[in-house]
Protein backbone atom coordinates (compact mmCIF):
# COMPACT_ATOMS: atom_id res chain seq x y z
CA UNK A 1 0.00 0.00 0.00
CA UNK A 2 1.08 3.63 -0.72
CA UNK A 3 1.49 6.37 2.13
CA UNK A 4 -0.84 8.40 2.24
CA UNK A 5 1.28 11.42 1.79
CA UNK A 6 2.81 10.28 -1.25
CA UNK A 7 -0.77 9.85 -2.64
CA UNK A 8 -1.22 12.95 -1.50
CA UNK A 9 1.21 14.34 -3.59
CA UNK A 10 -0.05 12.92 -6.71
CA UNK A 11 -3.32 14.50 -6.06
CA UNK A 12 -1.68 17.52 -6.23
CA UNK A 13 0.09 17.71 -9.11
CA UNK A 14 -2.95 16.12 -11.02
CA UNK A 15 -4.94 19.47 -10.01
CA UNK A 16 -1.86 21.78 -10.57
CA UNK A 17 -2.95 24.15 -13.53
CA UNK A 18 -0.83 24.47 -16.38
CA UNK A 19 2.67 26.59 -16.54
CA UNK A 20 0.64 29.54 -17.49
CA UNK A 21 3.33 31.31 -19.60
CA UNK A 22 3.02 28.17 -21.58
CA UNK A 23 -0.84 28.34 -21.37
CA UNK A 24 -0.35 31.90 -22.99
CA UNK A 25 2.40 31.11 -25.59
CA UNK A 26 0.93 31.45 -29.56
CA UNK A 27 0.16 27.81 -30.68
CA UNK A 28 1.83 28.94 -34.51
CA UNK A 29 4.01 31.35 -35.79
CA UNK A 30 0.66 33.24 -37.03
CA UNK A 31 -0.64 33.61 -33.74
CA UNK A 32 2.27 35.18 -32.54
CA UNK A 33 2.53 37.68 -35.40
CA UNK A 34 -1.22 38.59 -35.02
CA UNK A 35 -0.72 41.23 -32.23
CA UNK A 36 2.30 42.70 -34.27
CA UNK A 37 -0.68 43.12 -37.02
CA UNK A 38 -2.93 44.60 -35.03
CA UNK A 39 -1.19 47.27 -33.89
CA UNK A 40 0.32 48.33 -37.05
CA UNK A 41 -3.34 48.81 -38.52
CA UNK A 42 -4.21 50.40 -35.29
CA UNK A 43 -1.25 53.36 -35.78
CA UNK A 44 -2.21 54.54 -38.87
CA UNK A 45 -4.73 57.61 -39.04
CA UNK A 46 -5.84 57.96 -42.40
CA UNK A 47 -8.20 60.85 -43.57
CA UNK A 48 -10.42 61.49 -46.45
CA UNK A 49 -9.30 65.00 -46.98
CA UNK A 50 -6.70 67.16 -46.53
CA UNK A 51 -8.13 69.43 -43.77
CA UNK A 52 -7.95 65.93 -41.71
CA UNK A 53 -11.59 65.98 -40.44
CA UNK A 54 -12.73 63.20 -41.79
CA UNK A 55 -10.63 60.53 -40.10
CA UNK A 56 -11.91 56.50 -41.43
CA UNK A 57 -12.76 54.33 -38.80
CA UNK A 58 -10.04 51.11 -38.50
CA UNK A 59 -12.08 47.53 -38.12
CA UNK A 60 -9.20 46.81 -35.44
CA UNK A 61 -10.44 42.67 -35.80
CA UNK A 62 -9.09 41.62 -39.21
CA UNK A 63 -11.74 40.89 -42.08
CA UNK A 64 -9.53 37.64 -43.28
CA UNK A 65 -6.14 35.91 -42.43
CA UNK A 66 -4.52 34.04 -45.41
CA UNK A 67 -1.32 31.98 -45.74
CA UNK A 68 0.77 30.94 -48.89
CA UNK A 69 0.17 27.54 -49.36
CA UNK A 70 4.12 27.29 -50.68
CA UNK A 71 6.01 28.68 -47.87
CA UNK A 72 5.45 26.88 -44.98
CA UNK A 73 4.88 28.47 -41.78
CA UNK A 74 6.77 31.72 -43.03
CA UNK A 75 4.25 33.75 -45.43
CA UNK A 76 1.60 34.46 -44.01
CA UNK A 77 -1.03 37.78 -42.74
CA UNK A 78 -4.15 39.49 -42.06
CA UNK A 79 -6.70 41.83 -43.68
CA UNK A 80 -7.92 45.15 -42.43
CA UNK A 81 -10.12 47.82 -43.57
CA UNK A 82 -10.82 51.29 -42.87
CA UNK A 83 -14.17 52.90 -43.21
CA UNK A 84 -15.61 56.88 -43.31
CA UNK A 85 -19.83 56.53 -42.52
CA UNK A 86 -19.53 52.69 -42.69
CA UNK A 87 -18.39 52.27 -46.34
CA UNK A 88 -15.14 50.88 -47.02
CA UNK A 89 -12.19 53.73 -48.22
CA UNK A 90 -9.34 51.77 -47.36
CA UNK A 91 -7.79 47.90 -47.01
CA UNK A 92 -4.78 46.83 -45.81
CA UNK A 93 -2.97 44.06 -46.28
CA UNK A 94 -0.31 43.36 -42.84
CA UNK A 95 1.82 40.12 -43.50
CA UNK A 96 5.40 38.14 -42.83
CA UNK A 97 8.31 37.99 -44.96
CA UNK A 98 12.02 36.90 -44.70
CA UNK A 99 14.49 38.38 -47.00
CA UNK A 100 17.91 36.96 -46.12
CA UNK A 101 18.22 36.97 -42.20
CA UNK A 102 15.87 40.44 -42.08
CA UNK A 103 11.89 39.69 -40.79
CA UNK A 104 9.83 42.02 -42.34
CA UNK A 105 6.47 43.17 -41.76
CA UNK A 106 5.08 44.49 -45.19
CA UNK A 107 2.20 46.90 -45.40
CA UNK A 108 0.41 46.84 -49.07
CA UNK A 109 -2.51 49.53 -48.98
CA UNK A 110 -4.95 50.80 -51.67
CA UNK A 111 -7.38 53.15 -51.58
CA UNK A 112 -11.27 52.04 -52.23
CA UNK A 113 -12.08 55.68 -51.65
CA UNK A 114 -13.55 58.39 -54.37
CA UNK A 115 -12.04 61.15 -52.57
CA UNK A 116 -7.97 62.06 -52.38
CA UNK A 117 -6.73 60.07 -49.13
CA UNK A 118 -3.90 61.37 -46.92
CA UNK A 119 -2.18 59.22 -43.93
CA UNK A 120 -0.81 61.25 -40.86
CA UNK A 121 2.94 60.23 -40.61
CA UNK A 122 3.23 56.90 -39.75
CA UNK A 123 7.28 56.75 -38.84
CA UNK A 124 8.82 54.98 -42.01
CA UNK A 125 5.48 54.49 -43.81
CA UNK A 126 4.13 57.93 -45.63
CA UNK A 127 1.04 57.26 -47.98
CA UNK A 128 -0.45 59.94 -49.97
CA UNK A 129 -2.70 58.24 -53.09
CA UNK A 130 -2.51 61.41 -55.83
CA UNK A 131 -6.34 60.15 -57.16
CA UNK A 132 -9.21 58.62 -55.80
CA UNK A 133 -10.80 54.85 -56.92
CA UNK A 134 -13.82 55.62 -59.15
CA UNK A 135 -16.75 53.04 -59.77
CA UNK A 136 -17.58 52.09 -63.02
CA UNK A 137 -21.25 51.45 -64.00
CA UNK A 138 -22.55 47.90 -64.84
CA UNK A 139 -25.22 48.87 -67.39
CA UNK A 140 -26.20 45.16 -67.65
CA UNK A 141 -27.18 44.91 -63.65
CA UNK A 142 -30.46 44.35 -62.57
CA UNK A 143 -32.07 47.59 -60.14
CA UNK A 144 -30.97 46.63 -56.99
CA UNK A 145 -33.79 45.09 -54.64
CA UNK A 146 -35.50 46.76 -52.11
CA UNK A 147 -34.66 44.11 -49.43
CA UNK A 148 -30.91 44.04 -48.01
CA UNK A 149 -31.20 40.01 -48.50
CA UNK A 150 -32.18 39.93 -51.83
CA UNK A 151 -29.14 42.73 -52.42
CA UNK A 152 -26.92 40.73 -51.05
CA UNK A 153 -27.99 38.06 -53.28
CA UNK A 154 -27.63 40.10 -56.00
CA UNK A 155 -24.00 41.05 -55.29
CA UNK A 156 -23.22 37.60 -55.12
CA UNK A 157 -24.42 36.35 -58.56
CA UNK A 158 -23.11 40.04 -59.93
CA UNK A 159 -19.69 39.18 -58.35
CA UNK A 160 -19.50 35.65 -59.76
CA UNK A 161 -19.86 37.35 -63.23
CA UNK A 162 -16.28 38.52 -62.63
CA UNK A 163 -12.95 36.64 -63.31
CA UNK A 164 -9.40 37.07 -63.80
CA UNK A 165 -5.90 35.94 -63.72
CA UNK A 166 -2.22 36.91 -62.67
CA UNK A 167 0.79 36.78 -64.80
CA UNK A 168 4.20 36.47 -63.86
CA UNK A 169 8.10 36.56 -65.01
CA UNK A 170 8.06 33.56 -67.31
CA UNK A 171 4.71 33.99 -68.39
CA UNK A 172 3.22 32.06 -65.50
CA UNK A 173 -0.20 31.91 -65.46
CA UNK A 174 -2.97 31.50 -62.50
CA UNK A 175 -6.37 31.68 -62.31
CA UNK A 176 -7.99 33.50 -59.42
CA UNK A 177 -10.85 32.22 -57.31
CA UNK A 178 -13.17 34.51 -55.55
CA UNK A 179 -13.92 33.92 -52.40
CA UNK A 180 -17.70 33.34 -51.76
CA UNK A 181 -18.89 35.56 -49.12
CA UNK A 182 -17.45 38.89 -48.96
CA UNK A 183 -14.98 40.12 -46.62
CA UNK A 184 -17.17 43.38 -45.81
CA UNK A 185 -20.72 43.93 -46.07
CA UNK A 186 -21.51 47.91 -45.81
CA UNK A 187 -22.84 49.36 -43.11
CA UNK A 188 -23.47 52.49 -44.83
CA UNK A 189 -24.99 55.85 -43.13
CA UNK A 190 -24.33 58.12 -46.24
CA UNK A 191 -27.58 58.75 -48.31
CA UNK A 192 -26.32 58.45 -51.39
CA UNK A 193 -24.67 54.89 -50.95
CA UNK A 194 -27.82 52.24 -50.52
CA UNK A 195 -25.43 48.92 -50.36
CA UNK A 196 -22.29 47.25 -51.50
CA UNK A 197 -19.85 44.31 -50.38
CA UNK A 198 -15.93 44.43 -50.50
CA UNK A 199 -14.61 40.71 -52.25
CA UNK A 200 -11.58 39.30 -52.75
CA UNK A 201 -10.34 37.33 -55.50
CA UNK A 202 -7.29 35.32 -53.70
CA UNK A 203 -4.61 32.94 -56.01
CA UNK A 204 -4.78 29.58 -57.30
CA UNK A 205 -1.26 28.78 -55.19
CA UNK A 206 -3.00 30.03 -51.43
CA UNK A 207 -5.41 32.20 -50.21
CA UNK A 208 -3.30 35.92 -50.57
CA UNK A 209 -6.03 38.52 -51.93
CA UNK A 210 -4.76 39.28 -55.03
CA UNK A 211 -7.36 41.55 -56.13
CA UNK A 212 -10.29 42.94 -54.01
CA UNK A 213 -13.81 44.01 -55.64
CA UNK A 214 -15.95 46.64 -54.71
CA UNK A 215 -19.65 45.94 -56.01
CA UNK A 216 -22.28 49.11 -54.78
CA UNK A 217 -25.62 50.58 -55.02
CA UNK A 218 -25.87 53.80 -55.37
CA UNK A 219 -28.31 56.32 -55.86
CA UNK A 220 -28.78 58.54 -59.61
CA UNK A 221 -31.50 60.39 -61.07
CA UNK A 222 -32.79 57.32 -62.48
CA UNK A 223 -32.83 55.64 -59.30
CA UNK A 224 -30.38 52.93 -57.39
CA UNK A 225 -27.82 51.86 -59.76
CA UNK A 226 -24.76 48.94 -59.26
CA UNK A 227 -21.22 50.19 -59.68
CA UNK A 228 -18.20 48.04 -59.28
CA UNK A 229 -14.35 49.09 -58.65
CA UNK A 230 -11.64 46.90 -58.60
CA UNK A 231 -7.97 47.05 -56.78
CA UNK A 232 -4.62 45.82 -57.40
CA UNK A 233 -3.21 44.05 -54.60
CA UNK A 234 -0.42 41.53 -56.58
CA UNK A 235 3.18 42.18 -58.21
CA UNK A 236 2.16 40.43 -61.01
CA UNK A 237 0.04 41.35 -64.14
CA UNK A 238 -3.48 41.15 -63.44
CA UNK A 239 -6.53 40.91 -65.61
CA UNK A 240 -10.20 41.13 -64.62
CA UNK A 241 -13.22 40.17 -67.03
CA UNK A 242 -16.78 40.82 -66.81
CA UNK A 243 -18.89 38.17 -68.26
CA UNK A 244 -15.84 37.13 -70.13
CA UNK A 245 -15.15 40.57 -71.22
CA UNK A 246 -11.93 42.28 -70.38
CA UNK A 247 -12.52 45.23 -67.88
CA UNK A 248 -9.47 46.27 -65.84
CA UNK A 249 -6.05 45.26 -65.81
CA UNK A 250 -2.94 46.38 -63.72
CA UNK A 251 0.37 45.40 -65.33
CA UNK A 252 3.55 46.40 -64.27
CA UNK A 253 5.78 49.31 -66.02
CA UNK A 254 8.08 52.14 -65.13
CA UNK A 255 5.15 54.03 -63.24
CA UNK A 256 3.53 51.22 -62.21
CA UNK A 257 6.30 48.74 -60.01
CA UNK A 258 6.12 46.33 -57.92
CA UNK A 259 6.00 48.82 -55.01
CA UNK A 260 3.06 50.76 -55.93
CA UNK A 261 0.75 52.52 -58.92
CA UNK A 262 1.08 55.07 -60.67
CA UNK A 263 -1.27 57.72 -58.97
CA UNK A 264 -0.21 55.61 -55.53
CA UNK A 265 -3.64 54.48 -54.56
CA UNK A 266 -1.44 51.08 -54.36
CA UNK A 267 1.87 50.80 -51.90
CA UNK A 268 3.72 48.20 -50.72
CA UNK A 269 5.78 49.06 -47.77
CA UNK A 270 8.76 47.11 -45.83
CA UNK A 271 9.39 47.49 -41.72
CA UNK A 272 12.15 45.80 -40.45
CA UNK A 273 10.85 44.07 -37.40
CA UNK A 274 12.06 41.45 -34.68
CA UNK A 275 10.34 38.40 -34.88
CA UNK A 276 7.95 37.56 -31.35
CA UNK A 277 8.06 35.09 -28.82
CA UNK A 278 8.44 31.92 -31.23
CA UNK A 279 5.49 29.14 -30.76
CA UNK A 280 5.21 27.03 -27.94
CA UNK A 281 5.94 24.11 -30.68
CA UNK A 282 9.49 25.55 -32.13
CA UNK A 283 10.40 26.09 -27.65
Amino acid sequence: MLPAGFLAALLVVAVQPPDEQQKDRPKSRAEAWQPMFDRAAEAYAIYRDREHSQRLQVHTAPLYKWKAASAGDGLFGSVYVWTYRGCPESVASLWRSVEGKTSLMKHELHSLSEALLEAEPVPGHPWTPKAGLPREPIDSAPTPAAKAPARLAQMRRLANTFSGYTEAAGDVRRELRLLPAPLYRYESTDPDVVDGALFAFVCSVGTDPEAFLLLEARQTAEGPRWRYALARFSHADTFISFDQNPVWKSVRGVDDTFAHSADYTYVLLNEPVAEPEPPAAEK
